[in-house]
């Protein structure tokens, strides 16, 4: 056996036993002797990502493949790697290229299935998983990708289906089980829904999964009681990572202060805005409330709450000089369970944010151009990277609302959307407004100017929806049915109990913008009509 030989078996060794700054080594000392030794260069590869290098790793992936392009296995494992750091596009690519080389080996298959799906890439994540049932049809976990990905589609009849021959294989599939009832949601069969979730925790109390898709159900038919008892349990399981968890101070559940009570933001932009509606409730009944929230929206939320402290959460949580005079702490979802425990509780109008009056009425005028016409802003896209394909209503979809006239339509659309406007403009002649003057992600009170701005804003169920509500702007609400459809709009409404200038469109089928569109369409001529300004 040649000397080099023996080196690389002892990196592989040493990898194999977990000792990765030997194999380092030992693949260092082989590379000095030949920069192209293509088994080192792959085991560093792998040895990088194993020590979270991910940069370097992915580099050295690539130098392995082009030293040997035919590699199936340095081509998995560099998928695996995009994957992993979700980086779907480029994962797909290097997943296609070892299944067009093995069409036996299920395994990469599965991941390019995988990879599909969590890209958003729907209709060929089910294609693909349809084939590797076929080759395994009593697989229940292959079944549940396949269910996903076609409840994600929207072929919810397809997905009942498929989940309901999961069980049928395997009855204590419970990841089958939770997804039968959530499909069963998104057909409106709520009450067949919650008996699924009761039936899946009387089976495991500890299926913790099925105890919060159970709470947004029972909070998404307005049953608020049983609702927000539920969604407390979240606290309670492993593995969630929650404030609460690095605040030294016990929950409040309404008793009286002698110090400070620190409230503080989950989730995303929107919920802290839509949850942001409560506040006030808070602060007028209790003195000494400090309010917790992500580094973005802490000047907004400094502004709409002048008495109060108001703290940034950063990427380790609360810096702990902030925690010294708190008696208890709650999250605003905790605060809400005690000020929202009913339809009748949502009594206030939902506004709080407030907008330079002065640079709003600047940008009234310049979208006007001297023009007495009212100005219309619309969002088509979510940010969600879930349900990002089911909440959003492509550009090309609102021809037919943007041809209305007189009017100004001015995008509040987060993000780059030079392509979808140039596209949109060579297929109808139509032109949209767009401001590059106001950069939502880098400053949000400008996006508020913005957003206060319009006469009227028409929106998929996105953060603008929740800025232009929480500003007592008149917003129609475009609200997906099924997988896009967050539990607060609440079951085949449309009124909004948050906000009272929101007025929710619903989607009718999952999928299928046709419906709302064309009421949208109608009640837009008649509203332009009787626009005054």
């Amino acid at each position: 056996m040649i000397e080099s030989q023996k080196k690389i078996f002892t990196a592989i060794n040493y990898f194999n036993a977990g000792k990765n700054t030997e194999a380092e080594l030992e693949c260092n000392r082989l590379l000095k002797e030949n920069k192209d030794d293509f088994d080192a260069v792959h085991l560093l590869a792998l040895v990088k990502h194993k020590q979270e290098k991910i940069k370097h790793s992915i580099s050295l992936f690539k130098k392995a493949l082009k030293l040997n392009p035919q590699s199936t296995q340095v081509q998995f494992n560099l998928a695996k790697v995009f994957r992993e750091n979700k980086d779907y596009e480029n994962a797909i690519y290097y997943y296609k290229l070892v299944c067009n080389k093995s069409s036996e080996n299920l395994k990469p298959w599965i991941e390019l299935g995988i990879s599909f799906s969590r890209g958003g890439y729907y209709n060929e994540a089910t294609k693909v998983f349809k084939q590797v049932t076929e080759s395994d049809e009593k697989n229940s976990d292959l079944l549940c990708e396949l269910g996903l990905a076609q409840t994600l589609s929207g072929k919810l009849e397809d997905a009942k289906l498929t989940f309901e021959k999961s069980i049928k294989n395997k009855q204590t599939h419970s990841p089958s089980w939770i997804n039968l009832a959530i499909v069963h949601e998104h057909m409106g069969k709520i009450d067949t829904a919650l008996s699924i979730y009761e039936k899946i925790l009387s089976d495991n109390k500890e299926e913790y999964n099925a105890s919060l898709r159970q709470a947004l159900a029972l909070l998404s038919c307005c049953y608020f009681d049983k609702g927000w008892k539920k969604y407390k349990l979240r606290y309670l399981w492993p593995g969630i990572k929650t404030l609460h968890q690095k605040i030294d101070k016990p929950f409040w559940e309404g008793e009286s202060l002698t110090k400070k009570l620190l409230v503080w933001t989950e989730q995303g932009l929107g919920d802290e805005i839509i949850f942001g509606t409560i506040i006030n409730d808070l602060t007028k009944d209790l003195k000494g409330v400090k309010i917790a929230c992500s580094k973005r929206i802490q000047p907004v939320f400094k502004e709409a709450f002048p008495d109060n402290e108001v703290i940034p959460i950063g990427n380790d949580g609360i810096d702990s000089k902030y925690l010294k005079d708190i008696e208890y702490q709650a999250s605003l979802t905790e605060v809400a369970s005690i000020y929202r425990p009913s339809e009748e509780s949502f009594k206030n109008d939902g506004i709080f944010l407030k907008s330079n009056a002065k640079e709003t009425e600047r940008l009234k005028k310049k979208y006007r151009k001297g023009r007495r016409i009212p100005i219309i802003g619309i969002s088509w896209r979510s940010s969600n990277t879930t349900a990002q394909n089911q909440k959003s209503m492509p550009l090309i979809n609102w021809e037919s609302i943007l041809n209305i006239s007189p009017a100004k339509f001015v995008s509040l659309q987060y993000g780059n959307t030079n392509i979808e406007k140039k596209y949109f403009y060579e297929k109808t002649g139509l032109h949209l407004l767009s401001d590059n003057e106001i950069l939502p992600d880098k400053n949000l009170q400008d996006f508020i100017n913005q957003v206060s701005a319009m006469d009227l804003v028409i929106s998929v169920s996105n953060t603008t929806v929740h800025v232009a509500g929480a500003l007592g702007i008149p917003t129609w609400a475009i609200v997906a049915k099924g997988t896009g459809r967050p539990w607060y709009w609440f079951h085949n409404r449309e009124k909004c109990l948050w906000y009272n200038s929101v007025k929710i469109y619903n989607q009718k089928y999952s999928g299928e913008w046709t419906e709302p569109k064309y009421r949208i369409k109608q009640d837009l001529s008649n509203w332009i009509k009787d626009w005054k300004i």
